[in-house]
């Protein structure tokens, strides 16, 4: 009993818990710890470390050797005796404004241990899907040329490599191509990797007009790098489903025991939200509105939901029936240093 008592005093110290209007839900001021489960709450410390500059849990200890398996043992610490093939992770294929490669240390241990399926319906770079690789996964998005881009290299990749190798590093060659229109899916998807690749910054990144806008960085390109990492990402997509479609179309299958991340623009009630200016179609608050209805809807059918949002009193209270953990990072978007600053950030669950 002294050894509880002192943990409940250290978390008491260090940690505030508010109320939240659910009755057997909380929102949880910087930590995703569920203070009414001892032995979750243990388990949670002991998984749990900080990475890439995030500021969500303050913990010191560090986690055990992680190992991302396959098919849906999603979270290995090295105590099981799996013998399943192992996926071991990816870094995103495209940079992507938004993007969570840098939050990937503060989502993996909310991630479920099982799970039968696995949907993302605002994949963007798949920083989350290409760390965690489920072998059944369903990756949607409303750009038509990201998807173009994925289906071509989960289908085509030696046909990718072919196109893109032609092509020089050049700056004609590269506003060239920004100018372009491809009528083909193939070469869609050889425009996006080629433009990426020799970009300022490395970003995808498209006016109001949907036109990609982002100037040359003059980097020097890497082929061999470049190849290996399409030919992994193209393994990792394998068997793996795309579509191109609204979110509530791509989650309609959606059931019991899956495992949906969502991760949508950051749009809020009554303001001009800064990452609003990287997408070409603002998504509206009503938009806002119909996915947390949707939300409420896949936690009725049992499905095990991850998101990350804006950290706004709107977005708090339209998710209010979900546990909520506060985070900050930094934001690297931005072409020079002096304006990056960090972003406040919301991690909304059902399953702490």
């Amino acid at each position: 009993m002294g050894i509880i008592a002192a943990f409940f005093a250290y978390i008491a110290k260090d940690y505030h818990l508010n109320r939240g209007s659910c009755g057997s839900r909380f929102e949880l001021a910087g930590i995703p710890l569920l203070l009414a489960s001892t032995c979750y709450t243990l388990l949670l410390h002991d998984r749990f470390a900080g990475f890439g500059g995030c500021a969500a849990l303050p913990l010191e200890r560090r986690a055990p050797q992680v190992h991302w398996k396959h098919p849906a043992m999603a979270w290995n610490d090295g105590s099981s005796g799996s013998s399943k093939e192992e996926r071991p992770p990816l870094p995103p294929l495209l940079r992507w404004p938004g993007g969570k490669r840098l939050l990937l240390g503060s989502l993996r241990p909310l991630v479920p241990s099982q799970f039968l399926r696995y949907f993302e319906p605002f994949v963007g770079g798949g920083a989350v899907f290409f760390a965690l690789r489920p072998a059944n996964a369903l990756l949607s998005d409303t750009n038509s040329e990201l998807l173009d881009c994925y289906e071509a290299v989960r289908d085509h990749p030696r046909a990718l490599l072919n196109r893109l190798s032609a092509l020089d590093n050049t700056e004609e060659t590269y506003y060239a191509m920004r100018e372009s229109v491809p009528s083909s899916a193939l070469a869609r998807a050889v425009r996006v990797i080629y433009l990426t690749r020799l970009s300022f910054n490395g970003i995808f990144r498209v006016n109001r007009e949907g036109r990609f806008n982002v100037p040359i960085g003059r980097r020097e390109r890497d082929p061999v790098s470049a190849a290996r990492q399409l030919l992994s990402a193209s393994k990792a997509l394998k068997g793996i489903s795309l579509l191109c479609a609204d979110f509530e179309i791509a989650l309609s299958t959606a059931a019991r025991g899956d495992f949906v991340f969502l991760d949508p623009p950051y749009t809020v009630a009554h303001a001009n939200n800064g990452f609003r200016k990287y997408n070409a179609r603002i998504f509206s608050w009503e938009d806002q509105e119909r996915l947390a209805n949707c939300m409420k809807r896949l936690d009725g059918l049992g499905c095990q939901l991850l998101m990350t949002n804006a950290r706004h009193g709107s977005i708090a209270s339209l998710y209010r029936y979900f546990t909520k953990v506060r985070l900050s990072r930094m934001s690297c978007i931005a072409a020079l240093p002096e304006y990056r600053r960090r972003v406040q950030e919301l991690i909304i669950t059902n399953m702490i």
